[in-house]
């Protein structure tokens, strides 16, 4: 349980750092420093959910099912000992009596976040994934059958046995609805299937039919292998730019192909012309390498990258060339396939599923693993492939690995009870009368007791659930602090936490009557239901406001600058000698600084500046729920000798209650209420402000930029709140859970 609770404590670890990456974006100066700091995030957030499942395999179903007290089966059994010939089916009797008993302490399990896939896996020898059914048959074997209205075809897998020719065609059939789109790319000489993934993938981003629902990615996939001496050394090269790393050790059980892996991501993200190419990562095997190339200009665009990887003995693996189809919103109905043309050619479609299964050690005991299954349509047939990467969820250390399907041998507690039903058959038919009559009372004392006992383990266990929903998630996860919650504030609960952060997207929460409606800062409340003539309701919603925060820092010199930016109006302040001379701090430039951004005659007239204690720089609008867009920088000056002035700004969502209250006088049903009186604004509005000002001016470089930060930012507002919201509905299905039960 020690060790559960320190994988849980790193996974907020990684969850705090995938956040603070996530912040670190929107303060990016460059698209490639954007890029870099998202995959950055992305790794955090993978760690993060490596971290959740090693815990979770770390809770030991066997030994909670060993630690229930069997004493009631024990005393019922007892009358069993003179009868020595019936010995085993005493045991085999008591024995399925204590697993019944540990069945409470699983419904405690649930609550507590056990995989229903793993229980599934424990119980049945398998889970079912989201895209297929998976069947256990007697000796063990797994089939993994793909349910076919499920598949999707979220990725396009190009290849070819040889070089590709001229006129030899690839092409991707996108059907969104009921209607069919065909890209098609057709090779002219010299081509490659670089070329091919390049171009398809930018057609399908040109198409008009596709970019507003879905958005192609170029992606190119490694996979390293083999065993190594120390000093051996691999490659990778990426349109003719080579990067190599070395191998530190001996291939062993502690120095694997995942940590060349490692080495050779850092090797290709270090160099600044592959870097400025794509971004690379690793995949879901072992020596599985991504690299995602980068795209340019609206739509995306992709130029062609030949990748290839080098082992020590010189042989040269060329890249596997995929283009990954992102749906754009939740509501698009997708549908995918591939084809080509020419001798050696081949494209398909595929999806990525998982499930869990089960296997039974000498010594009885149970093992869960997770399955990686690809989901592939060739040719019209959609059918799982037989390669599979396997992950062992109870150790930690153990390496992703690459198997087939058809040898698995799954075993669970469902195959393990009707090998044990069957014995005890054999023997039920031989126990005399007297031994039968027993049993049968021992299995009702048993029942009886159980029933008892499962009732108020259900009870307590659904008052504790329903109770986390309102309680601050500081005493529900007590000992950690805000920065182990990630984007949570642990002084709100989880559904206080839903609706500030549905606040900060744009600008208002749903309330409990209806969802809100947010257009140019106005609210409209849609309710549920439609409110009759005469009638009256009242609701809360929570709102948000914009301002701002400035930092300012560094060694105060006679000609350093701050500078401010709003809405295009720009304000700067330069240290004086005088100023050096009166002995000026950073928090007296604050003071200086803040003076000259209110006597601006432009800016004056949007924001008001004010010191806080601490020496940051508040801003605060002067017209209610109007939008403003800000950004601020330091300049050193010319001769000076330290050269550390630095500042940062920050939009800031402050969040509040609102209380809703109508009447209907209108003389006939509404079904909306828009509140008057009220202005709002979240990163949503602060994004579309930013971008009509961009529009208004295009030549303005600064405009441009910062509304792409502020687009950004609106998505990463919209990241947390989705996060808020998948955490409530971990507490909210436990409840169902528990009532289920």
């Amino acid at each position: 349980m020690t060790a559960a609770l320190t994988k849980a404590d790193a996974t907020a670890t990684a969850a705090k750092q995938s956040a603070e990456k996530a912040s670190a974006t929107i303060k990016a100066k460059t698209a490639s420093e954007m890029r870099a700091r998202s995959e950055e995030a992305l790794e955090a957030a993978k760690e993060a959910t490596a971290f959740k499942e090693e815990a979770e395999a770390l809770v030991d179903f066997k030994a909670i099912v060993q630690e229930v007290d069997a004493s009631i089966a024990e005393e019922a059994l007892s009358a069993y000992e003179a009868f020595s010939e019936a010995e085993l089916a005493v045991k085999a009797a008591a024995t399925a009596i204590s697993s019944a008993d540990s069945s409470q302490e699983l419904a405690l399990d649930y609550v507590s976040g056990v995989l229903t896939q793993k229980k599934e896996a424990l119980t049945d020898g398998a889970s079912d994934g989201s895209q297929g059914t998976v069947a256990i048959a007697s000796d063990g074997a797994i089939t993994y059958t793909a349910t076919q209205n499920k598949f999707v075809g979220n990725f396009v897998s190009l290849s070819a046995s040889d070089a590709i020719e001229a006129n030899d065609t690839f092409s991707v059939v996108v059907s969104i609805g009921n209607t069919d789109t065909t890209t098609t790319f057709t090779a002219s000489s010299g081509n490659t299937l670089a070329n091919a993934q390049a171009k398809l993938a930018t057609d399908i981003n040109a198409t008009s039919a596709l970019n507003t629902s879905i958005e192609a990615v170029a992606v190119s996939r490694l996979e390293l292998s083999g065993n190594f001496n120390q000093e051996d050394v691999f490659s990778v090269t990426v349109s003719g730019t080579t990067v190599t790393y070395k191998a530190t050790e001996k291939t062993s059980d502690t120095y694997t192909i995942a940590d060349i892996r490692s080495g050779l991501i850092d090797a290709i993200n270090g160099n600044a012309t592959i870097s400025a190419l794509g971004v690379a990562d690793r995949g879901s095997s072992a020596g599985g390498i991504n690299f995602t190339l980068s795209g340019a200009s609206d739509p995306v665009e992709f130029s062609a990258q030949n990748i290839s990887w080098s082992s020590p003995g010189g042989a040269s693996h060329a890249a596997e060339y995929d283009i990954s189809l992102l749906t754009l919103t939740d509501d698009v109905s997708l549908k995918t396939a591939a084809s080509a043309t020419g001798s050696g050619n081949s494209a398909k479609t595929y999806d990525v599923d998982t499930f869990v299964y089960s296997t039974k050690s000498d010594d009885g005991n149970l093992t869960a693993k997770q399955a990686t299954v690809t989901v592939a349509n060739d040719g019209g047939t959609i059918a799982a492939e037989n390669g599979i990467i396997v992950t062992d969820l109870s150790d930690e250390t153990a390496l992703a690995e690459s198997i087939n399907l058809s040898s698995v041998s799954a075993s669970g507690s469902s195959q393990i009870s009707s090998a044990s039903s069957t014995a005890d058959t054999a023997l039920e038919v031989a126990a005399n009368a007297l031994l039968q009559a027993r049993a049968d009372l021992a299995g009702k004392l048993v029942d009886y007791a159980m029933a008892r006992a499962k009732k108020e383990t259900y009870q307590e266990a659904l008052s504790e659930a329903t109770g986390r929903l309102t309680t601050d998630l500081k005493d529900i996860f007590t000992g950690e602090d805000s920065a182990d919650l990630g984007p949570l504030d642990p002084s709100l609960s989880v559904s206080e936490n839903f609706v500030v952060n549905a606040a900060k997207v744009d600008g208002a929460s749903d309330g409990s009557l209806g969802a809100t409606a947010v257009n140019k800062g106005v609210v409209t409340l849609n309710l549920t239901n439609a409110l009759a003539d005469g009638q009256s309701i009242s609701d809360t919603i929570t709102v948000a406001t914009q301002s701002g925060a400035i930092t300012l820092s560094g060694t105060i010199e006679a000609g350093d600058a701050y500078r401010l930016t709003v809405d295009g109006y720009p304000v700067s302040y330069t240290i004086t000698a005088d100023d050096v001379a009166a002995g000026m701090t950073v928090g007296s430039a604050a003071t200086a600084f803040a003076g000259a951004i209110n006597e601006d005659e432009d800016i004056k007239e949007i924001l008001q500046a004010t010191v806080n204690s601490d020496g940051s720089i508040s801003l605060l609008p002067k017209v209610s729920g109007q939008p403003f867009i800000a950004s601020v920088s330091a300049e050193n000056g010319e001769g000076n000798t330290t050269d550390d002035n630095d500042a940062s700004y920050t939009d800031v969502f402050s969040t509040r209650d609102y209380t809703v209250t109508y009447t209907n006088d209108t003389g006939s049903s509404v079904s909306s209420v828009e509140i008057a009186g009220l202005k709002v604004v979240g990163a949503e509005q602060v994004s579309t402000y930013a971008s009509a000002l961009s529009a208004a001016f295009p030549d303005n470089a600064l405009l441009e930029s910062q509304a792409t930060l502020a687009d950004q930012l609106a998505k990463n507002a919209a990241l947390v709140e989705t996060f808020s919201e998948n955490f409530l509905g971990l507490f909210n299905s436990a409840v169902t859970k528990v009532q289920t039960s």
